[in-house]
């Protein structure tokens, strides 16, 4: 009976203190926003479903305006809806620092150029710029163009009947083999094979970052760490792991076997090499010495992760507005025939070029469902 007088009359008095820390931060903002409650702060509003999350913002901003104050337990957050106010933090070249939300990557993707800050950023910033002028885009045309068949033939073979399906999980293995085979210069067959261990972990991974951005209870590691969350996160984290120091190793094994010591033809107009981006990892300076071994598998991750996931997203929405506007269809179609004359044939970089409606349906698709929303 003493023992839980004594815990309640512990928790009577946190909450209290917590109540009047949290009433006092909110009264230094200049913004408003929900009134928090002691110690979990405005956490209980985002326990919610994935699919409730950005509608819950939305009635945030409809409630209280452009900027909405709220707390994960003592942790205050800003949200922001007018590009006014967005793009002065977002053009200053000194605010690198992400939130604490990009914490929950770093186990996966380590001081990779998603996560990295300060000094750091800046300078992988610079001397990754090669490895993505467009030029680069030229070489890896064959693959997106062989990657694009399968897509076609899966498409016709498994959903060709009508019937509603997600389309998401198909979009993200057709990215997932466009951007292993560039990255990293092999192919995991992703689309023929969406049972491998390192397709099912890189889902894994994507799921439980998603979990802990929107849920602040169970994104606390003292919380996580509990539930059968943690042996998948740490599973899948071994394996995408072992698979990318793998395949650094196997091609730093041929670089050597083919005496290469150097990138040639490196420029900021990009670099005419098959495998590009790990060839610029593994041959690249940075002050006078060859970049580590772990530096190169975090930066590896953070492409492989970043470049097939902001990719699907853009094409499923795009591939959605497509399908409420029959007339915008008709349009690419019509621009396709003209530019290709035959449809079997397949598009050279010139003919890309070309696709000026088509280019201006995706950027109106990027404008209305941006992948990276928040």
């Amino acid at each position: 009976m003493m023992i839980a007088i004594l815990l309640s009359t512990v928790f009577a008095i946190l909450s209290f203190i917590s109540w009047i820390y949290l009433k006092k931060d909110c009264s230094t903002y200049n913004i408003s926003g929900p009134t928090p409650l002691p110690l979990v702060g405005n956490g209980h509003l985002f326990l919610t479903r994935a699919t409730g999350f950005l509608p819950l913002l939305h009635r945030l901003l409809k409630t209280y305006g452009d900027a909405v104050r709220f707390h994960f337990f003592h942790q205050p957050y800003v949200l922001l809806c007018n590009p006014k106010h967005i793009e002065p933090l977002m053009t200053d070249p000194d605010l690198t620092t992400k939130g604490v939300s990009y914490e929950y990557l770093v186990p996966w993707l380590g001081d990779g150029l998603l996560t990295a800050t300060g000094a750091k950023w800046r300078l992988h910033r610079k001397f990754l710029t090669p490895a993505f002028h467009f030029n680069i885009l030229q070489n890896f045309l064959p693959v997106f163009v062989k990657n694009q068949k399968i897509l076609e033939d899966k498409l016709q073979w498994k959903h060709s009947d009508g019937k509603e399906f997600d389309l998401f999980p198909v979009i993200a293995l057709t990215a997932l083999d466009n951007v292993t085979e560039a990255v990293m210069g092999i192919s995991y067959n992703s689309q023929q094979d969406a049972s491998s261990k390192y397709v099912k972990s890189i889902e894994t991974l994507a799921k439980l970052v998603a979990l802990k951005m929107r849920n602040p209870i169970v994104a606390h590691d003292a919380i996580f760490n509990l539930t059968h969350y943690k042996k998948a996160h740490d599973e899948a984290i071994n394996v995408l792991h072992s698979h990318t120091k793998e395949v650094i190793n196997m091609r730093r094994k041929e670089l050597e076997q083919q005496n290469i010591t150097s990138l040639a033809g490196s420029s900021e107009t990009g670099i005419k090499n098959k495998h590009a981006f790990l060839d610029l990892l593994l041959l690249s300076e940075i002050n006078g010495t060859r970049i580590e071994d772990e530096h190169i598998r975090e930066e590896v991750d953070t492409f492989m992760f970043a470049g097939h996931d902001t990719t699907t997203a853009g094409v499923v929405y795009a591939l959605f507005c497509l399908s409420k506007e029959q007339s915008i269809q008709e349009k690419i179609f019509e621009e396709q025939i003209a530019i290709l004359t035959d449809l079997s044939k397949d598009p050279s970089y010139n003919d890309l070029q070309q696709m000026k409606y088509l280019e201006m349906v995706i950027k109106e698709s990027l404008r209305l469902f941006p992948p990276v929303p928040i």
